[in-house]
């Protein structure tokens, strides 16, 4: 567990984007029998978070832990996922440019990748 937790804003809209990592290596050989095997111990997941209509101070807020408290990719902090609720330690791995599409309201993703 981490020290620093996502910030509570807004849900991100649906669809949620969920992939994880294949963590399998395979080899081929010229018989055409190939073998695998793992190559790390587990498999991270990776989320993107999506928001089209984001109120101006949950953007602020997220775009000043960001900026200040992540520091973009650099540091690690909990966040729990809005539909299993399972709490994973992340940190950011991109963010898309948010619009603002009206007065008040942005519009943007981020990615988060498993630590």
């Amino acid at each position: 567990m981490s020290e620093i937790v996502f910030p509570a804003i807004a849900a991100p809209v649906y669809p949620l984007t969920e992939e994880w990592e294949d963590v399998g290596i395979a080899s081929s050989f010229e018989d055409g029998s190939e073998i695998s095997r793992p190559r790390f111990t587990r498999s991270r997941g990776k989320w993107t978070l999506s928001w089209t209509a984001l109120r101006e101070a949950d953007y602020q807020q997220l775009m000043t832990f960001w900026r200040d408290t992540a520091r973009g990719k650099s540091m690690v902090f909990d966040w729990t996922h809005p539909v299993t609720g399972i709490t994973y330690t992340v940190r950011f791995a991109e963010k898309q440019p948010f619009k603002n599409i009206a007065p008040g309201l942005w519009s943007g993703e981020v990615t988060l990748r498993e630590a």
